[in-house]
């Protein structure tokens, strides 16, 4: 996939980023001249995602060929040993192979890919884009920044985020259960840690501060295991400019309660594909046009995000006693309807 650039070549839309909402934005926009970059030779590796994705994934794509497991919900310990489950009677989730997931959603995009090539430097002007690689310079109409939680684009426009570490354990260990498990303990962690079960494997996790591999491992009583880390960003910050989008982890559109990001990634994709297509036809490109972007997601997943920033603050605050208060509070809560995408938003309305 990798080729020489023609520099004098100018492409409609430049998408730099080979993740879901990358891969998603480029397949929408398959009747434009598009290409992606990823610095990746391979997309997906190396894997910093658990990759427990909602049923809500399917909108967008059957992740079939992709999925080593399936849950049918949560079971949430307190730091007092109290326990909140969360169960539906189907599947709520599925528990795929990320760099496999990965692969297919970008086979799937015409756009041109352009793999093994790191993005040194943009340039955005009112007549166009520029984008300096490691293989050459090349221009276009429109740039979409799809570079993940520390996305350079991000950072061209003076947008920032809170970014938190994350840490997984891969045991090569089965993994049958038909729910994951999350723990809460701020003695440990301000985020919480969680067990998801893989089919032939177990995945073990931390989020938060004081995340590391000797408290996992203790936690857990864990052996040999594969290690991986990477860190998501949290917050909300302009998405749309002057000719450039940004969307995914770039975006910080990620769920502040769990820091998944795949369904609100892919969703977001293909709204600034949609959004791009009419600048296309419209031939305008200004921020106030591609603001449109950024109304538009809002009023998919935005209150969802602010609900969960506010949520994320709260929980801060509070300390292990009143945590298990909580547990104790929503005990009996009828849990079989909750969306673990919009979990907040059901228990507000």
């Amino acid at each position: 996939m990798k080729r020489l650039i023609n520099v004098m070549e100018k492409r409609d839309i430049i998408v730099i980023g080979g993740g879901p909402s990358g891969s998603c934005v480029s397949e929408q926009c398959r009747n434009l001249d598009t290409l992606l970059i990823d610095q990746k030779k391979e997309p997906g590796r190396p894997i910093q995602c658990s990759g427990l994705v909602s049923r809500n994934v399917d909108r967008f794509f059957r992740p079939s060929g992709c999925i080593e497991h399936t849950v049918k919900g949560a079971v949430l310990h307190s730091p007092g040993g109290g326990k909140l489950e969360l169960m539906k009677k189907r599947i709520a989730a599925y528990v795929i192979d990320r760099q496999r997931f990965d692969r297919i959603l970008l086979e799937r995009s015409r756009a041109e890919k352009l793999l093994a090539t790191s993005v040194n430097k943009v340039s955005v002007t009112r007549e166009g884009v520029s984008v300096s690689t490691s293989g050459g310079t090349l221009r276009s109409e429109v740039l979409v920044g799809a570079d993940g939680p520390n996305s350079l684009v991000r950072r061209h426009f003076g947008q920032s985020s809170e970014s938190v570490p994350g840490i997984i354990a891969i045991e090569d260990k089965p993994g049958e259960e038909d729910f994951v498990e999350l723990w809460f303990d701020k003695k440990r962690t301000d985020g919480f840690l969680w067990r998801i079960p893989r089919g032939e494997r177990t995945e073990y996790g931390m989020l938060g501060a004081g995340s590391s591999f000797p408290v996992l491992k203790r936690f857990f009583k864990l052996g040999d295991f594969e290690r991986r880390a990477g860190s998501i960003p949290f917050g909300l910050h302009r998405t749309s400019f002057r000719r450039t989008l940004l969307v995914g982890d770039a975006a910080s559109q990620t769920k502040p309660w769990s820091g998944g990001g795949i369904v609100y990634g892919m969703a977001c994709g293909r709204i600034a594909a949609d959004v791009l297509k009419e600048a296309f036809r419209n031939n305008d490109f200004s921020e106030a046009f591609l603001s449109r972007y950024e109304e538009r997601w809002h009023k998919t997943i935005g209150r969802s995000i602010r609900a969960g920033l506010m949520f994320r603050e709260l929980y801060k605050s509070l300390n292990n006693s009143q945590i298990d208060n909580i547990f104790k509070s929503l005990e009996g809560m009828d849990t079989s309807r909750l969306d673990m995408d919009f979990p907040l938003m059901d228990i507000l309305e």
